[in-house]
This record gives C-alpha cells, sequence and structure tokens, in this order.
C-alpha cells in the first residue's frame, strides 16, 4: 500500500491482472509482482530514470485530465511547453 506505483492505471490495471492470473496462492503475494515489474526500486534507480518516470507520469495526469484523442494530446502537449512528437516520445 506504500509503494509510488510509477505508472499509470492502466498498467497497473494489467499487473494486477497478471498477478491474479498468475498467482498460486490464495493470495497476491509480493514476489509475484516483483517478478512482473522487475526488482528496481526508486532507490536504485538512476536521476535520468526517476526523471524519466516523473516526466511520464506527469504526462499521463495532463493525458488523464484532458482526454485521450489526438486533439487532446495536442493540449496537453501545448500546457506542457513541449511538442506532440516529444510527448510520444516521452511516453515510450
Amino acid at each position: 500500500m506504500g509503494y509510488k506505483f510509477p505508472g499509470n492505471i492502466r498498467e497497473l490495471r494489467n499487473l494486477i491482472e497478471y498477478a491474479v492470473i498468475f498467482e498460486e496462492n490464495s493470495y497476491i503475494g509480493a514476489e509475484n509482482l516483483r517478478k512482473k515489474m522487475g526488482t528496481s526500486t526508486s532507490e536504485n534507480l538512476k536521476l535520468s530514470e526517476l526523471t524519466r518516470l516523473y516526466e511520464k507520469s506527469v504526462i499521463n495526469s495532463k493525458i488523464q485530465e484532458l482526454g485521450g484523442d489526438l486533439e487532446s494530446k495536442k493540449k496537453a502537449a501545448e500546457h506542457l511547453g513541449i511538442s506532440i512528437a516529444t510527448l510520444y516520445r516521452k511516453l515510450e
């Protein structure tokens, strides 16, 4: 519960679905989630990776606020002061 998930809600949903499908016990264990997410924690990440995750989180929040269609993404890019190409590149 105290873990700050670095992805968006769809990524979290996919992670939960994965855990439900592949968990062999009655409860979803942290080990099963670590397999899917990898073992890196925020303490082990480089500044560049933390920055990339933060940027992605900010962009996803702005897209959720404005909508997911192309025009909304263009507005999100404008609000964030970046081009639409940069927005897409940072989401990869």
